[in-house]
């Protein structure tokens, strides 16, 4: 049987090998290793992908509905292999699994600046989803469990601030880089520069675990640090009990997370997607969506942190309870847009900062319920779970627009009222119950 990562033999108590030259505890660099990951998923983005759509229209020639339809098929196709990458992070480590994501993800964009027909552009969409929103953000979303424990919470706030910093900044860097160069030169810069940021941190600073160096999550003593007859010989999980993944499914906080999983991936998705649409059904311009999506991306940088903070200070059962409803409001918010622009604004703090929140709260729920050991199983289902909602929202609610003629409110009102009976699971989300012997 495979021995259990998070309980590996430790040779030293002391610092080993570039760890040892650093003045405080290495973890912390993996933090901004995470965040330059997370922000490199963005060719795979909905936010990212949605810069392109336009050019790729006019392009190839395509209909709004073959892109659309397109980008449906190619994430859920992408869906299918993305619990397979959890494994290879179990078994083989973090770091070697990102490298070959990486190299695969540059290797997409460029091809991507090839694409000519309907079938080339679903191919170049099934990869940006699958490595980009799917397997380089499973990847950086595991990486503090690893190194944190008790900090999980501030140390994932921190970190997921790039995800709202990249939705925030990035689509206008892509749009300039389009009208400057075009949009194909601008996949293959996309692809060398993910390439240049990540490679380089990757081979020469990144390690997987703390006890692959000597440490031990969150920089904490050993044990018997004061006693040098007693040499450390395992470290035990900082992180809750380990679980075998046929025990995590048995449990029902898995099944109520999982389904939150897939709702939220496939109504935030629905919405971004659609942003400028709905905003211009409702009377409004181009430029107060995306003076929307920037409120929007910014109350989920400021509630990450406040969420990661609140994760490591209170149970997170009340907490993704009530980040449910307040995405349930801000979806409402939507209905009534055509009355007044801070209606829309009112949408991206409520449900920004609700998304935010619990981004930084299930980040921290994993590891503490179900330990280290098989992480990227477990989260590589939820993952695969949350992509396929992300598949289905916009198309969904595409069509409950076509059915009304161009108008959003029936499918936005199908939308927030989705959220109603997973507020209700919500309260039942604890701990697993660990059979002792």
């Amino acid at each position: 049987m495979k021995p259990d990562p998070s309980t590996a033999p430790l040779t030293s108590e002391k610092p080993q090998g570039i760890a040892s030259i650093v003045p405080f505890y290495y973890g912390w660099l993996m933090i901004p290793i995470a965040m330059l990951a997370q922000a490199c998923t963005s060719p795979g983005q909905t936010y990212g992908v949605s810069v392109f759509n336009k050019y790729l229209r006019e392009s190839l020639q395509l209909s709004s509905d073959k892109v659309s339809f397109a980008y449906f098929l190619g994430t859920l196709l992408a869906s299918l292999p993305l619990s397979f990458v959890g494994v290879l992070m179990d078994r083989f480590g973090i770091r070697k699994t990102m490298i070959g994501v990486v190299i695969a993800l540059g290797i997409t964009c460029m091809g991507a600046s090839k694409v000519y027909n309907f079938w080339t552009l679903l191919l170049a969409f099934f990869f940006l989803r699958f490595l980009g929103q799917g397997a380089l953000t499973l990847l950086s979303n595991n990486i503090l469990a690893m190194w944190f424990s008790r900090r999980l919470g501030l140390a994932s706030g921190i970190k997921s601030q790039a995800g709202a910093l990249s939705m925030g900044l990035l689509p206008g860097a892509i749009l300039w880089s389009i009208q400057s160069f075009g949009w194909r030169e601008t996949f293959v810069y996309m692809g060398f520069t993910i390439w240049i940021l990540l490679l380089p941190l990757l081979l020469l600073f990144f390690r997987n675990r703390p006890e692959d160096i000597g440490l031990l999550p969150d920089g904490e003593s050993f044990p018997n640090a004061n006693n040098e007859d007693e040499p450390p010989e395992t470290t035990p999980s900082k992180n809750g009990n380990e679980m075998a993944f046929r025990d995590v499914l048995r449990t029902p906080t898995y099944w109520i997370l999982l389904g939150i999983n897939i709702i939220w991936g496939m109504i935030a998705t629905a919405i971004i997607f659609h942003l400028v649409s709905i905003f211009e059904s409702n009377q409004l311009t181009e430029k107060q969506a995306a003076s929307c999506l920037f409120i929007f991306a910014m109350s989920i940088a400021a509630f990450q942190f406040l969420g990661g903070w609140l994760a490591d200070h209170f149970r997170p059962t009340p907490l993704i309870t009530v980040c449910l409803i307040g995405m349930a409001c801000g979806t409402f918010c939507l209905v009534p847009l055509s009355y007044s622009f801070f209606i829309g604004v009112a949408f991206a703090i409520l449900f920004g900062g609700s998304q935010g929140a619990l981004n930084s709260i299930g980040n921290t729920v994993w590891p503490r319920f179900y330990g280290r050991a098989n992480l990227g199983k477990i989260r590589g289902t939820i993952w695969t779970a949350a992509v396929i909602g992300s598949s289905a929202g916009p198309w969904l609610l595409s069509i409950m627009a076509e059915f009304k003629e161009g108008n959003f409110d029936l499918g936005l009102t199908v939308l927030a009222l989705i959220f109603i009976p997973f507020i209700i699971a919500s309260i039942w989300i604890r701990p697993p119950q660990i059979q002792t012997q």
